[in-house]
């Protein structure tokens, strides 16, 4: 007798546990069926929400609310007093506006980007009505950005026609290349691109050197070696 009550506990342990399983399953489905009509429903409030200005979410919908799209957020704000104070000073001829504009790029976002470019249109705006001001924003430029490009154009007056002049060759140097290339003479392309990468390691022109160096890779050598060439574009 006890030995079939055994028998039956195990049974009825059985069926419990599969009752268990089964629930548990149609629980959790469930559960994800309403998550997923509730989410449904919260994306068709927010929908409806971003159409009705009387909704808080109207105004909200499109805040950054995350530290990356509050990052987007700042550069973008950056971006537009710079542009903001270069638009006053240029166009409208509204100096008081274009240095606060400026200034607002200065104090709200210190060490951004676009500082030493403020510091130097600054600097530019008071230089022009003769103000001893420009000669604190050109300090400021050249003791916290002295490499900075800005600061190279303050401290010498002939660097832009220094930089035409390097813009010119370099771009007579990859016009060789191209015609070594096109010419099938790609020992001398790969020469004449290898001269360039070196002589003009920052240059805007140098991926295009690269490239044009792959290719003529691509013609001498094996796939391989190209894919490597490629990969030192990349």
């Amino acid at each position: 007798m006890e030995e079939q009550n055994s028998g039956e506990d195990g049974e009825t342990r059985k069926l419990e546990d599969n009752w268990r399983r089964s629930n548990k399953s149609r629980v959790e489905t469930s559960k994800t069926a309403a998550n997923q009509e509730e989410n449904g429903q919260v994306k068709k409030d927010t929908t409806l929400a971003a159409k009705d200005n009387k909704n808080p979410q109207f105004y909200l919908h499109d805040l950054p609310m995350t530290d990356s799209l509050v990052r987007i957020s700042n550069e973008k704000i950056a971006n537009a007093y710079l542009e903001a104070g270069k638009i006053y000073s240029d166009r409208i001829s509204d100096k008081p506006k274009a240095v606060e504009s400026f200034e607002n790029l200065l104090k709200r976002f210190p060490g951004n980007e676009l500082e030493p470019e403020a510091l130097y249109y600054s600097y530019l705006v008071y230089k022009e009505e003769n103000n001893p001001i420009s000669e604190t924003y050109r300090q400021r430029l050249l003791e916290k950005h002295p490499d900075n490009e800005f600061s190279r154009i303050i401290s010498d007056p002939d660097y832009y026609a220094k930089k035409l002049e390097d813009v010119k060759k370099v771009e007579k140097l990859y016009q060789e290349a191209y015609e070594a290339y096109i010419s099938e003479n790609f020992i001398n392309a790969i020469s004449l691109c290898d001269n360039a990468i070196s002589l003009y390691s920052k240059h805007e022109l140098v991926p295009k050197f690269l490239l044009l160096r792959a290719y003529c890779v691509a013609r001498t050598s094996d796939e391989r070696t190209f894919k490597e060439e490629l990969n030192k574009l990349i």
